[in-house]
């Protein structure tokens, strides 16, 4: 009676939970959950998504207007509230083999150029630039593999051929916050 629901039908953790519509969507590391308001005694109901994809890290999951793109322990997922379909096979054994800690991958999304992006330390050694990026154009639906500096994640100003040193203006420490 007191509105609440277990999610203890799959394995392991709550990763996180973000809504898509009226749909609270419970990413476990076993599968996902969907949880939404329903009334009545049992005020709330629960549906089982999936049990092949979880969720591999809280910030490995970006949220677009009607659905989620989010990295699973063998693929790239989109989840429309509905289904759950893997979307990364272009690029998931490159991914999976390069990609050096799974529980530090961040996602975010360019709003500008339509792209989900996965930053990720790469663990190969042979190379200058670990930080590496995963872009998903989700416009084209393609994939691309870039160089990024983990240390300078967020919005940037897009321009043909521009490299930062380039960039004329001095940037101010407290803009970057």
């Amino acid at each position: 009676m007191s509105g609440y629901v277990d999610v203890n039908d799959i394995d392991g953790k709550i990763v996180t939970m973000k809504r898509i519509g009226d749909i609270l969507a419970i990413y476990k590391e076993g599968g996902i959950v969907a949880v939404t308001y329903s009334g009545g005694d049992t005020i709330f109901s629960k549906e089982l998504v999936t049990t092949r994809a979880g969720l591999v890290a809280p910030t490995a999951i970006v949220v677009l207007p009607h659905s989620h793109i989010f990295v699973g322990k063998d693929n790239i997922y989109q989840f429309d509230g509905n289904t759950v379909v893997p979307i990364g096979d272009p690029i998931r054994n490159y991914f999976l083999t390069h990609v050096r800690q799974k529980d530090k991958i961040i996602g975010f999304y360019n709003q500008y150029s339509k792209d989900v992006i996965f930053a990720f330390m790469t663990n190969d050694t042979d190379i200058y630039n670990r930080s590496k990026a995963l872009t998903y154009n989700t416009q084209l639906n393609t994939w691309s593999v870039r160089d990024i500096n983990m240390s300078a994640l967020g919005e940037y100003t897009e321009h043909s051929q521009l490299i930062i040193d380039e960039v004329h203006n001095p940037y101010d420490s407290e803009e970057m916050q």
